[in-house]
């Protein structure tokens, strides 16, 4: 009985509840409770009319885990798990939904994520590499005015190297387009669970960048960190990680 109650409970709230949940969880750092939302999600899958948006979700929490278990030392056993179920979550919103673009978006950084993971593993990294360069190139194919696209395509950018395209200042454009593109997209009407983040994502990456840059402009990083922070004042790894280590490097230089 006290199973069923719980079980009523969860369905009680709307999946926009609970994506509300998933994101504050997100912030917050809190994997445990991202795979608990993530399943309690999953009964809304069985509404079509929803059903590619609460997999698009579901891929989200367990993309968020996996993230929020790279700033964890040492990193968690299951950061693999997650990736794969992020990919195969956003594999299934792109299938049901194929002009959905953010499943895409989201599809390219979790795999971009699985080949930082296995970047030790030249086997594994190898084979990973041709879908990699396929779903960034779908994604800006299927999202060039999307925000999120730029936030995803930044690392890319800042690893390859400006011998191939990228390099430090490119990466640091991308999150500044994606910032333009952020508030272009808020004039525009959206569902109830068509994704509308990045606007602090982006804040918190121009944040990292500028203090990570060769020269870094550790002004310019405090900046964009406390921006980030302005919006989401309890996101632990602002906070508690990245705002402390600019601090720090500001002191000392």
């Amino acid at each position: 009985m006290l199973i069923g109650l719980v079980a009523a409970s969860a369905l009680a709230e709307t999946p926009k509840d609970i994506v509300a949940k998933i994101r504050a969880a997100d912030y917050e750092g809190d994997r445990s409770a991202l795979h608990s939302l993530a399943s309690q999600l999953e009964p809304f899958s069985a509404d079509s009319s929803i059903a590619s948006r609460i997999r698009y979700w579901r891929g989200f929490a367990f993309w968020r885990s996996a993230i929020n278990g790279f700033n964890l030392t040492p990193p968690p056993a299951d950061i693999e798990t997650d990736l794969k179920s992020a990919v195969a979550e956003f594999q299934a919103a792109r299938t049901l939904d194929p002009s959905f673009a953010d499943a895409i978006v989201a599809e390219a950084s979790a795999t971009g994520s699985m080949y930082y993971f296995l970047r030790s593993d030249a086997e594994r990294v190898k084979a990973f590499l041709p879908k990699l360069l396929k779903l960034y190139a779908d994604a800006k194919a299927a999202a060039p005015n999307n925000p999120r696209f730029y936030w995803v395509d930044g690392p890319r950018l800042w690893i390859i190297g400006t011998s191939r395209g990228g390099g430090q200042d490119a990466a640091i454009a991308s999150y500044e387009r994606g910032i333009e593109m952020w508030r272009n997209e808020q004039t525009v009407k959206h569902g109830d669970l068509d994704p509308t983040w990045g606007e602090p994502e982006l804040y918190m990456s121009l944040a990292w960048s500028f203090q990570n840059k060769k020269q870094p402009d550790l002004a310019a990083a405090h900046h964009y960190a406390q921006l980030a922070l302005k919006h989401v004042p309890n996101w632990h790894y602002v906070r508690d990680i990245l705002a402390p280590s600019i601090e720090k490097a500001r002191k000392a230089g």
